[in-house]
């Protein structure tokens, strides 16, 4: 089942905008921003970074939530991800939605290995 249109739409604003977020948001990092995008239909979309954690296999978990709206919170794990280069953070989040907007509503999490990216 294909997602809502306004979930496809939150997806897009957020690739749209993720060149316009601050560094932090793909830092590998203890810092938590959330940004917040309001959709033509007044549903509003939340980009945010839940945590990054070093030991074992280090990862940076984001969330997306649509509020006002009766579904899942989507999730991202980007796996070993860049200590020293946010863009190439960056490019594995950009990766993930365009997964999400690809995938069927039952999708609600997605793995990113962002040292596969290197050799990609």
């Amino acid at each position: 089942m294909a997602r809502p249109e306004f979930v496809q739409n939150g997806l897009k604003t957020i690739l749209e905008n993720l060149c316009s977020l601050e560094q932090r948001f793909f830092e590998a990092s203890s810092t938590r921003p959330r940004h917040s995008f309001t959709l033509e239909g007044g549903e509003e979309v939340t980009f945010g970074k839940e945590g990054y954690t070093r030991s074992g296999i280090s990862n940076i978990h984001y969330t997306i939530l649509f509020e006002n709206a009766d579904t899942d919170v989507l999730n991202i794990y980007l796996r070993n991800p860049s200590t020293d280069d946010p863009a190439l953070n960056m490019k594995g989040v950009r990766i993930a939605i365009e997964y999400f907007l690809s995938k069927a509503s039952t999708i609600l999490s997605r793995d990113v290995y962002v040292n596969e990216l290197l050799e990609a």
